[in-house]
C-alpha cells in the first residue's frame, strides 16, 4: 500500500472542523457573521449580493458565487481552479467573482468558498499557514504526522484549503471516527459536540441527486439500502474516488481509496458499499 494517497476530502472536512474549533474558541463569532467582515481592506471588490454572504454559505455551498471545476480540465485556463492558482492575489480573485444567485437559496459545488474560509480561520488563529494552525489543533491530537498539504504557488501563506492533500487510509478513518464519537478522540474532546450535530445536518437540501438528499458544512448526507430498507450516513468524497462514510446507526466508518480522476469507474463506491460491505453486515 502507497505510504501517501492523494485526495480531496482531507481539506473539506478538516476546514470545517477547524472553521468549528475557530468558533468554540471565540476567533469567530458564528456562522452567521458576514464573509467581508473578515476581509475589509477588500471591501471595494463587494457587490450588493456579495456583501449578504455568510459563513454558512461558504460552508454549505449557497454563497451564489459563480465557480467552474467541472466543464474545463485543471489543465485549462478557462478553470476556475487554474484562474485561482495563476493568481497573485487568490483572495482578491475569490471575493471578486460575480453572484449568480442569491446567497442561501441554492446550491453550487464550489471549492472557491472553501479556499477563502480556509483564509478567514489562517488570518483569526494569527497562523502563518492553515496547515500550522490544523497541524496544532487537529493533526497531532488525532496523532496524525504523515501527511502532505499543497499551498498556492504565487501566494504561499494561502493554503490550497480545498485540496491538494495527501493522507493514510487510516488517518482518514480517524477522521470518520471523531465525528462518528461526537467530536471526541481518545477521550479528548476536539471538535464542539454542536458543531459535529450542525455539520451533519441539512443545510442545503439535494432533491435532484441519486444518492444524497443534503450538503451540511461540508459533509454530504445520503442513504445507504440496508436489507428491505435504508440507513443514513454522511459522507466526506474526495477526487478521484476518496470518501469516509460514516453510520451513526451502525457504528461504523467506511474508507475507500481510488485513483479514478479522470478515467470512468467501472464500479461505484455506492455499489462497493451496498453490494459487499453492508450486505454482509445483514447476512
Amino acid at each position: 500500500m502507497r505510504e501517501h494517497r492523494r485526495f480531496g476530502l482531507l481539506t473539506a472536512v478538516a476546514l470545517s472542523a477547524l472553521v468549528g474549533i475557530a468558533v468554540d474558541r471565540g476567533l469567530i463569532g458564528g456562522v452567521d457573521d458576514l464573509l467581508f467582515s473578515y476581509f475589509p481592506e477588500y471591501v471595494g471588490l463587494s457587490s450588493e449580493a456579495s456583501r449578504r454572504i455568510t459563513l454558512e454559505h461558504l460552508l454549505a455551498f449557497s454563497s451564489g458565487y459563480d465557480w467552474n471545476e467541472h466543464v474545463y480540465g485543471f489543465d485549462d485556463p478557462r478553470d476556475s481552479h487554474v484562474q485561482m492558482f495563476g493568481n497573485q492575489d487568490p483572495v482578491a480573485y475569490l471575493l471578486s467573482r460575480p453572484v449568480l444567485t442569491e446567497p442561501g437559496t441554492t446550491f453550487r459545488y464550489n471549492s472557491g468558498d472553501t479556499n477563502l474560509l480556509g483564509e478567514i480561520v489562517r488570518r483569526v488563529a494569527g497562523a502563518e499557514t492553515l496547515v500550522a494552525y490544523a497541524e496544532q489543533v487537529l493533526f497531532r491530537p488525532l496523532e496524525i504526522d504523515v501527511y502532505e498539504w499543497l499551498r498556492l504557488g504565487l501566494a504561499p501563506e494561502v493554503t490550497f484549503a480545498s485540496g491538494g492533500a495527501s493522507l493514510r487510509p487510516r488517518d482518514m478513518a480517524k477522521l470518520g471516527q471523531l465525528y462518528l464519537d461526537g467530536g471526541v478522540w481518545d477521550g479528548r474532546r476536539i471538535v464542539p459536540a454542536a458543531w459535529v450535530e450542525a455539520s451533519t445536518a441539512v443545510v442545503t437540501p439535494l432533491p435532484g441527486y441519486q444518492t444524497v438528499y443534503g450538503y451540511g458544512y461540508n459533509w454530504w448526507l445520503g442513504r445507504s439500502d440496508l436489507g428491505a430498507g435504508q440507513v443514513e450516513h454522511f459522507r466526506a468524497a474526495g477526487w478521484g474516488g476518496q470518501d469516509v462514510f460514516v453510520f451513526r446507526e451502525l457504528d461504523l466508518v467506511v474508507v475507500f481509496t481510488a485513483g479514478g480522476y479522470y478515467d470512468e469507474r467501472p464500479l461505484s463506491v455506492h455499489d462497493l458499499l451496498e453490494g459487499y460491505i453492508l450486505s454482509a453486515i445483514t447476512e
